[in-house]
Formats: C-alpha cells, sequence, structure tokens
C-alpha cells in the first residue's frame, strides 16, 4: 500500500535535546528525509522520515527517547501554485481532513513530495481518494530510493 512511515519522538523543549535525537540517528546510519519540529504544551514533537525506520527506533529507545510511528500519505504535486489546493479539495470532498502536512527534503520524479497525516479515514483510503482523484501518492520504499538517488 502507498503510505510512508513517519517516526515521532517526543522531546523535552531545552537545548540539547534535538541534538541528542539526530546524533542517535546518524550513529545508526540513518538518514532524514523529511523533518518537521512543533514546539507544545510543555516540549516539542519531531516527525521524521527516516530510510531505516526501524534501525532508528532501537537507536532512539536505547537513548531513552519516546519513539512512536504513524502512516503518512506522500502525494506527488507539481511545483506551481494550487496544488496543494487541489489535494485538500480531493480530501476534504470525500470526508478526509489533513490533520498536519510537511514536504520531504527532495523531489521524486521532479514533483514535491507533500506528506499528509490524514483524519477522518485511515490513510489507506486517503490513498485511494487522492489517486481516484488522479493524484499520484508513493510508498515509503519509492521515497527513500528516490530521494537518495536525487543526492547523486
Amino acid at each position: 500500500m502507498s503510505f510512508v512511515i513517519q517516526t515521532q519522538v517526543l522531546l523535552p523543549n531545552r537545548p540539547g535535546e534535538l541534538e541528542k535525537l539526530s546524533r542517535a540517528i546518524a550513529e545508526a546510519g540513518v538518514n532524514m528525509h523529511a523533518i518537521m519540529v512543533r514546539e507544545d504544551v510543555g516540549g516539542s514533537t519531531v516527525r521524521i522520515v527516516l530510510d531505516k525506520p526501524k534501525v532508528a527506533r532501537e537507536a532512539l529507545v536505547k537513548h531513552n527517547l519516546a519513539v512512536t510511528e504513524s502512516k503518512l500519505v506522500a502525494v506527488l504535486v507539481a511545483d506551481q501554485p494550487g496544488e496543494f489546493w487541489k489535494v485538500s479539495a480531493a480530501l476534504a470532498a470525500h470526508g478526509a481532513n489533513i490533520q498536519y502536512s510537511y514536504t520531504a527534503a527532495k523531489p521524486v520524479r521532479g514533483k514535491v513530495v507533500v506528506l499528509i497525516a490524514i483524519g477522518g479515514v485511515p490513510p489507506e483510503h486517503g490513498v485511494d481518494i487522492l489517486q481516484k482523484e488522479g493524484f499520484e501518492c508513493v510508498d515509503h520504499a519509492t521515497l527513500i530510493s528516490a530521494t537518495s538517488e536525487a543526492k547523486s
């Protein structure tokens, strides 16, 4: 199924915490393909798409960090005005909500990768909606391999 695994970590909002997280990931030989850091009451939420989520999870747990995983929809859109609006309109028309969204660091097949946490319907249904509306969604392996190739 076309979805991407997101690793989520809750951190205290103080100097050195994000460094601890990113060092643990780097030392495990894991690459970040997207990251979003959000300040919350009492801390920060870090959401990351990684090339090796299982390896990263083990490394983060060894550093006593609370780790969860969730599914995101990864939809490819042209880098032009109105594309995110079209995606959000398609989802809204079918009762799906965008809880939050961010983009991958590198394009896939020349298009922006918009990562979306879907609410109101399961992520798999969000993929079905978007594909029926003519959008291309990619899975974790495709995202990782395409963004890795873009570095070369």
